[in-house]
């Protein structure tokens, strides 16, 4: 069983403090980096499902259980997110014909849907980073001269999603160096797991996110492939809190000091995309509009993460309970 709780008062922090350093007593941090060496020299013989299971510490009674404090991100009203696309023959045709078909710009279809980080074989999310080109494109492995289609949402409504990879906040909790320590320790090998860049780690990271740390609408994690920023995986059911605000084609020019060429950009106006293309000198302004509106508007100058400080002196917490003897509660 899993169990989330938000601690707000000092009291409420204080007794969690006291719960987690009795329950990272009983194991030392030798044991707890023993446990762990052993499953990842064994986990290719395990099943995802033991991984929480091999790391977890046993308690008197038959009783395990493990905590964590989790990192959320909000991502407000205003906000923008950014997904890049490598173009394929049907998008370039599209492009060409300046109307790209709205089936193009969210998540693929089913039938395309191979596992990645998160989703499983067959099962389709819609990636995401933030509003940050330059982790788009790493996240989308173009190489020198290939074309893309850069999308960037508006977040219509707020979307909160879960953090995976990243280091727990102490600030509001008095523990004791040892308990900060075997967490760390634990964090540390979820997030070398979770992040793995390879598709045979997937099996695992599908795990960690769909079992482990299923409580919002969607994951955040430290993007991989540009080592800055981080990347979204959202729900579907999140699609309606978000609606296409630009689109920019361009051509990838690492080698060179722009990186980028950008020739055409759709603005949307009452569902209705309007191309502009930069070479065309009646429509360059219009070009130029609608590329200041994507890069340079003042809102993406701004945190996503717009959280009050109640807000963020509040702290969220998951345990995960189950007995050993195949009983999970």
């Amino acid at each position: 069983m899993y169990r989330e709780r938000i601690l707000k008062t000092d009291e409420q922090k204080k007794l969690f403090s006291l719960e987690l350093d009795i329950f990272f007593s009983v194991i030392s941090i030798k044991k707890l980096k023993d446990k762990i060496t052993a499953f990842q020299a064994n986990k290719d013989d395990q099943s995802p499902g033991n991984f929480w299971k091999s790391i977890c510490i046993s308690l008197p009674e038959e009783f395990s259980f493990i905590s964590d404090s989790l990192k959320t991100f909000s991502f407000k009203k205003g906000g923008h997110l950014f997904r890049v696309r490598k173009l394929t023959d049907q998008l370039r045709e599209q492009i060409s014909s300046e109307i790209i078909e709205e089936s193009e710009l969210w998540e693929p279809p089913i039938e395309y849907a191979y596992r990645g980080r998160v989703n499983r074989e067959n099962e389709s999310y819609l990636y995401v980073s933030e509003a940050n080109l330059d982790i788009c494109v790493s996240e989308a492995r173009l190489t020198e001269n290939d074309e893309f289609l850069l999308i960037s949402y508006e977040v219509l409504s707020p979307i909160e999603v879960i953090g995976i990879g990243f280091n727990s906040d102490f600030n509001n909790l008095k523990i004791s160096s040892s308990t900060k320590k075997k967490i760390n320790i634990l964090n540390n090998a979820i997030r070398k797991i979770f992040l793995k860049d390879s598709v045979s780690a997937y099996v695992y990271s599908n795990y960690i996110a769909n079992d482990l740390y299923n409580f919002r609408n969607g994951w955040a994690y430290p993007s991989v492939q540009s080592n800055k920023g981080n990347n979204i995986c959202l729900k579907l059911s999140e699609k309606k809190k978000l609606k296409v605000h630009t689109l920019i084609t361009g051509i990838y020019r690492p080698n060179d000091s722009c990186r980028y060429i950008f020739n055409k950009a759709f603005e949307i106006i009452d569902d209705q995309q309007i191309c502009y293309s930069y070479l065309k000198n009646e429509e360059k302004d219009s070009f130029l509009r609608v590329w200041h509106k994507t890069f340079m508007d003042p809102k993406l100058k701004k945190p996503n993460d717009e959280s009050s400080a109640e807000e963020k002196s509040q702290l969220t917490v998951v345990d995960k309970l189950f007995f050993n003897r195949n009983n999970l509660i």
